[in-house]
């Protein structure tokens, strides 16, 4: 027995009455209501456990499967969730997620269809059918405050708010499953918590909000750029390492050919480490160019920033009804800006002055390291420095005669 499944699974009494059809609630109200409770349970369980939330009713009911027999009674079930809003067709969850907040898309079923509404709500004339996908929205909404809940609380304090897919699915992994995933990212957007991005070049990403308390609800194409950057930039560091590891590899083998007399060998393996070299080379000289490409990015943020304060305190300048204190500090903003774009521009020049560094004295710095690294290498194979004091070695006893004849004479 699944361990998702209750005790009355084994009671056969018991069961045979829950897997029967629903009487009229007017003839038994206690009971009718403690078996709707039982399945509503029972199928919030089940789903849970597979970390599935959407499901077919007729598929549903065949899942249920107890000794060759289904519930006769989930129809009626479904029809409850349904009717109060606990489980929606995925094609309806998709179009009311297009809108925003959760209590907008109360209020556009309550006050913006309430005829419709009530009309399929009192008589009950709409019936969920047997072949529509439908969405468990209980599910959908404690999965996404446990997706925020697992992003905040381990996300980096410097890092991107830009999170790949796939890491989004090993971060739920234990939750749900992929598509599910995605119906609660579409619930996450609907609140204005999350935005997912499909990128033909990266594939799906999902863009959070900054902080948990905030609301996000577009996505600038800037920062798609930026963030296909970013990614380039870890896949050449992923490559670099790659190559360093297998040039190690190259040189472990070359050692070995050596201590084997095979020189050939040993040649062809330094060989193709230079060729890793070379490539290994080229790959950096690639993330130099994008991290030189970020930095400016970064800059022209700033001066973006700058210009636009100037272009606001220009602006409020020509407004007839400033006093002259308020023009006055509408002056130091514009002075303040300035001050800051020559900063901006200063550091510009500094950076670029930076990147000037004469080779010759990175040379001379590697080879000075190379020099102590050398004798440090000399030190290391000297003996241990002796911590006693060498005692005086015995004499014979002839030289010990001629040692008192030295000292008589």
């Amino acid at each position: 027995m699944a361990n998702y499944l209750p005790p009355e699974w084994e009671d056969e009494s018991r069961m045979n009455f829950l897997f029967a059809p629903f009487k009229r609630r007017s003839l038994n109200p206690e009971s009718y209501d403690a078996k709707l409770k039982f399945w509503i349970k029972l199928i919030e369980s089940h789903l849970s456990h597979h970390k599935n939330f959407k499901f077919q009713p007729k598929t549903l009911a065949r899942q249920f499967l107890r000794k060759s027999l289904i519930p006769a009674c989930l129809q009626d079930v479904i029809q409850h969730l349904y009717e109060n809003q606990q489980v929606l067709t995925v094609q309806d969850f998709r179009r009311n997620c297009q809108r925003t907040g959760w209590i907008k898309w109360s209020w556009n079923m309550l006050v913006h269809k309430p005829v419709a509404w009530t009309f399929n709500k009192v008589w009950g004339t709409k019936k969920p059918e047997v072949d529509s996908e439908y969405v468990h929205l209980n599910l959908i909404e404690s999965s996404s405050k446990e997706l925020l809940t697992r992003y905040y609380s381990n996300r980096p304090n410097e890092g991107s708010n830009i999170v790949p897919w796939q890491d989004i699915i090993l971060l739920m992994s234990d939750v749900c499953d992929d598509k599910s995933l995605e119906l609660v990212i579409l619930a996450l957007q609907y609140q204005g918590h999350a935005i997912m991005i499909k990128d033909p070049q990266l594939g799906k990403f999902v863009k959070f909000a900054k902080e948990e308390n905030e609301r996000l609800f577009d996505f600038n194409p800037e920062e798609l750029d930026k963030f296909r950057l970013e990614q380039m930039c870890n896949k050449l560091e992923n490559a670099i390492r790659k190559k360093e590891d297998q040039m190690e590899e190259c040189r472990t083998q070359a050692k070995i050919y050596l201590n084997q007399k095979q020189h050939t060998s040993a040649k062809q393996c330094l060989r193709r480490k230079k060729r890793l070299e070379a490539s290994k080379i080229q790959l950096e000289n690639q993330l130099d160019n994008f991290h030189v490409t970020l930095e400016k990015i970064a800059q022209s943020r700033n001066n973006a920033e700058v210009y636009e304060a100037m272009k606001s305190a220009s602006s409020a300048l020509k407004k007839n009804s400033l006093s002259v204190n308020q023009v006055d500090d509408v002056v130091d903003e514009i002075n303040d800006a300035i001050d800051v774009q020559d900063d901006l521009n200063r550091s510009i020049v500094n950076v670029s002055h930076n990147d000037m560094i004469d080779q010759q004295e990175l040379q001379d710095e590697l080879d000075k390291i190379l020099a102590d690294e050398n004798v440090c290498d000399i030190i290391s194979d000297m003996p241990e420095v002796p911590k006693f004091e060498p005692a005086k070695p015995e004499m014979s006893k002839t030289g010990q005669k001629t040692h008192e004849m030295l000292i008589a004479s």
